[in-house]
């Protein structure tokens, strides 16, 4: 439940306790903290001030599930994935974004838990990986922030469990494989690079 940061000399500071349990966290453009609260089924936000509102909690109309993780897109979207209660037997897990002005909307839905989520390098697609079926999936991003058309990127071994991922400047992403203990680096043609055992 505990937000924390660590000082570049290493000491670990307590930030703030959001009361529930919490997933990925971001910065915006103005330094606040963007927190995704699987806990109290919401996107935060943390101030310089240290005020912690609400961001987002409905989407489209619905009450959100569970935010797990967050990408910002060219236009001061922020792109989150929202998984909790969702696996393979029930595909409720889905995708949003919200827009500069606030309102948040329905990206894509019906996943087997959406959990990593990262932007190519120029914007135009997005990689979610849906831990539950052991893959990656990549969506075209419209201009508007909607989804076009979907493709399976790479799939993983069913003992995988991805999780977490970001991009590198060469267009690799990197795959945070949970159970395996492992990153995996895939080429922007969903080549395996190379894994990393940690």
């Amino acid at each position: 439940t505990m937000i924390h940061k660590v000082t570049p000399d290493g000491e670990v500071l307590e930030v703030v306790d959001v009361g529930a349990f919490n997933n990925g966290a971001i910065f915006d453009s103005s330094g606040n903290l963007i927190i995704a609260s699987s806990g109290l089924g919401a996107i935060l936000k943390l101030d310089s001030e240290g005020r912690l509102t609400t961001y987002a909690a409905v989407s489209d109309g619905d009450s959100l599930l569970g935010p797990n993780d967050m990408a910002w897109d060219d236009s001061g979207r922020l792109y989150f994935t929202d998984p909790k209660g969702s696996s393979a037997a029930k595909r409720i897990g889905g995708i949003h974004f919200i827009e500069p002005d606030g309102y948040t909307r329905r990206f894509a839905g019906g996943l087997a838990y959406p959990n990593g989520i990262a932007f190519d390098l120029d914007k135009s697609h997005v990689y979610i990986s849906e831990t539950m079926l052991h893959r990656i999936l990549r969506y075209e991003v419209n201009t508007d922030g909607s989804a076009g058309m979907m493709e399976v990127y790479f799939e993983l071994p069913e003992n995988s469990v991805p999780d977490g991922m970001k991009l590198d400047v060469e267009g690799n992403l990197w795959v945070a494989v949970h159970a395996l203990g492992e990153l995996w680096q895939i080429s922007p043609d969903s080549e395996l690079l190379q894994t990393i055992k940690m």
